[in-house]
């Protein structure tokens, strides 16, 4: 049973590490309901803490995200960027330790908000500036969450085998 559990824990992190990709809102809830699958199996030992902080988390950013306007919200430039460097800074993160997945995470998102902004298509959004400030907040703090979810739930089934 736990193997199941396990198996269906990955499917879900790696939905959400998929919609990172294409700006989906849905994506800190599913890394964290990977997480907290992962955490009713034996096989992780999630403390109460750590859910409970990442629970906040999801639900903060889900609701940040519910409330941007539609255009900022469905708009996918950039993401391939932030999301691609992000991910990138989790898995430098993930070798070497729990903060690093969140250092790594954040900086690789600033990275590639800041590579999208100085590329051609990227340069309307002026930066540094407001405009650009505004963008990075919009599309890299869910993109952010869900990936610091999804690196300390690699850590934990990691650590497991």
């Amino acid at each position: 049973m736990s193997t199941a559990i396990i198996i269906i824990s990955a499917l879900a992190a790696l939905a959400a590490v998929g919609g990172t990709f294409m700006s989906r809102p849905w994506t800190p809830a599913a890394a964290f309901i990977a997480m907290l699958i992962a955490a009713s199996s034996d096989a992780t030992d999630f403390s109460a803490a750590t859910i409970i902080f990442w629970l906040a988390a999801a639900t903060i950013v889900t609701i940040i995200v519910m409330t941007l306007p539609r255009s900022v919200a469905s708009s996918t430039t950039g993401v391939p960027y932030i999301a691609g460097a992000a991910l990138c800074g989790l898995f430098i993160g993930l070798c070497i330790s729990h903060a690093a997945i969140i250092i790594g995470t954040v900086t690789g998102a600033l990275l590639g908000a800041i590579a999208y902004c100085l590329s051609p298509a990227g340069r309307s959004l002026g930066f540094p500036g407001r405009k650009a400030v505004n963008y990075l907040c919009a599309k890299a703090f869910p993109i952010i969450i869900t990936l610091c979810i999804t690196g300390e739930l690699i850590a934990a089934l990691v650590a497991t085998i």
